[in-house]
């Protein structure tokens, strides 16, 4: 469900900066200013619906980025992957009873 990026580092891919916004300006508001009317009287309760659905659809998306963050942190913690076994652990039972026998 998660790419593991952070949420922080891919919103500010999809941040449009002052050069894209200046590309993308003048056709979106020729585009806009040419159809926007019709579109307002045919589609009024599509973008009615859509103006609502779009905001909630985000706020949660991020609630469930951010809880399968949290919930895979949480896991880590409690099984990290980089713990080394004791030095008793690490000893096996073969050695010591070759150990014992030897003496």
């Amino acid at each position: 469900m998660s790419s593991g990026v952070p949420l922080e580092s891919l919103s500010k891919v999809w941040l449009f900066s002052d050069g894209e916004q200046a590309l993308i300006a003048p056709p979106a508001a020729e585009i806009i200013n040419e159809h926007a009317p019709e579109w307002l009287l045919r589609y009024e309760k599509e973008i009615k619906l859509g103006l609502v659905l779009v905001p909630v659809l985000i706020t949660k998306l991020t609630i469930t980025h951010a809880m399968v963050k949290m919930h895979k942190e949480q896991k880590e913690k409690q099984v990290p992957a980089n713990a080394s076994p004791s030095p008793a652990a690490a000893k096996p039972e073969s050695t010591v009873a070759a150990q014992a026998t030897a003496a």
